[in-house]
């Protein structure tokens, strides 16, 4: 499988920070959608499983995972999104919903969607989650383009999303 970028309707990346790994207790989101371009960070694999659902798998080999299966927004008081899982259950799959030309919406488990708060643009100092599972109904905020990711730049620089943060 190639490596490809998450971009948001506004035109920013999804991050897994430190390369996926993180969850609840880690204390800072696991997620982030502000960055402007691809690093090693911005990297994912899109695995498609037999039952017609797919995967969304981190640099470092986590998989990203809908916290309950989705339904979780601001007021849960939790973060709707973890980068923690080496093992795929239900939380882990996702129906990738075609909505447009190359535009695509994340379904969780629980038939809600993956939410780049405002667009994306959103991180750690916004103090805000940038992404809910909580829609259940897709639209700007629920659009990703996958991107292909060209080279292995990975390897060259571990994260270069502009955000000052390197492993």
């Amino acid at each position: 499988m190639h490596k490809v970028a998450i971009r948001t309707s506004s035109g920013h990346y999804l991050t897994a920070v430190k390369g996926g790994g993180m969850g609840e207790a880690a204390n800072v989101l696991p997620i982030h959608t502000d960055a402007g371009k691809v690093g090693g960070w911005e990297q994912f694999k899109v695995r498609f499983q037999t039952d017609g659902h797919c995967t969304i798998q981190t640099q470092s080999g986590y998989y990203l995972t809908a916290v309950g299966g989705g339904g979780v927004g601001e007021p849960a008081n939790t973060h709707p999104v973890h980068t923690d899982q080496k093992e795929i259950g239900p939380n882990e799959k996702f129906t990738l919903v075609e909505q447009g030309k190359g535009v695509y919406a994340f379904q969780t488990e629980k038939g809600t969607y993956l939410s780049a708060v405002g667009g994306g643009g959103k991180g750690e100092a916004a103090n805000k989650l940038p992404i809910h599972t909580d829609t259940k109904k897709a639209g700007g905020w629920e659009h990703f383009i996958i991107v292909p990711v060209k080279g292995d730049h990975a390897k060259k620089k571990k994260h270069s999303s502009g955000h000052g943060r390197h492993e």
